[in-house]
């Protein structure tokens, strides 16, 4: 560091383990942070300028910054966004905290790009889908041309969705076919799955025989009939109870068959 104009002397300099202590000629002391001693030239009888002593004041003030980037990180891994909005709450200096960020950058303690290899990983282990892996990126503040950069192969998604599929076809089981598509769909829509994987999904998937169908419809029946049977004529009842089933997504000719077979 250049002294431009000289001013108060460096007396005396004590060294602990957190913090160092300059003592200066007009008897004002400086506390730094080692980070700050090491990267400055200081010795006793060193002449320092008010700009020195600015410099050394912003100096510190990045390696408080950090400090506190370290124990962010220790925690959790961040996105560089993310880390200089932290920052920035920590200091109001502007270039003091994107300082603060090139040199995380630098030492390759902030880098978007191992932090989105990372989510990814965890985030293909869920089964998850582009279109959640992409918000959720969002979300995490990664840099837009990291996430703009990463490709997903279709075949891949597919057989993620295959890995989740049994268990929502366990999941919807007591449902009729067509509201059991319904909710696979739907779930594939909240785990981030496409419209031509869900289309697969959906077109190959095993669903119940007919004959589960129908013991499904026969218990639904006569609950649905119930319900509507004290509160209206036996006839809008039985109307009522066949257009709520037929919503349900049951075929009309076996809502027929059942309502037949429920009048014997």
């Amino acid at each position: 560091m250049q002294s431009k104009n000289a001013g108060r002397t460096i007396n005396d300099i004590y060294i602990g383990n957190k913090k160092i202590i300059i003592k200066l000629s007009d008897g004002s002391r400086l506390d730094i942070l080692p980070f700050t001693y090491t990267n400055n030239y200081l010795f006793k009888g060193k002449e320092l300028s008010d700009e020195d002593i600015s410099l050394l004041k912003k100096d510190d003030e990045e390696g408080k910054l950090i400090d506190a980037a370290n124990k962010i990180l220790a925690k959790n891994n961040v996105s560089v966004e993310l880390m200089k909005e932290k920052l920035s709450w920590k200091c109001f200096d502007n270039e003091i905290v994107e300082k603060t960020i090139s040199y995380l950058k630098e030492t390759n303690l902030l880098n978007d790009y191992e932090y989105a290899k990372s989510l990814l990983n965890d985030l293909f282990a869920k089964n998850y889908g582009k279109n959640r892996i992409i918000d959720f990126l969002k979300n995490k503040k990664i840099d837009p041309e990291v996430i703009s950069s990463i490709t997903f192969d279709e075949d891949e998604e597919y057989n993620r969705a295959l890995n989740i599929i049994d268990k929502l076809d366990l999941k919807f089981d007591n449902y009729n076919n067509t509201m059991k598509q319904v909710h696979i769909h739907d779930a594939l829509v909240r785990y981030g799955y496409s419209f031509e994987v869900i289309k697969k999904m959906i077109n190959n998937i095993s669903y119940h025989q007919h004959d589960k169908e129908m013991e499904i419809l026969r218990n639904e029946y006569p609950k649905t009939l119930k319900r509507y049977i004290n509160k209206m004529t036996k006839d809008e009842a039985i109307d009522k109870t066949i257009s709520y089933l037929l919503n349900k997504g049951f075929s009309y000719n076996d809502i027929l068959i059942v309502k037949k077979e429920q009048q014997k």
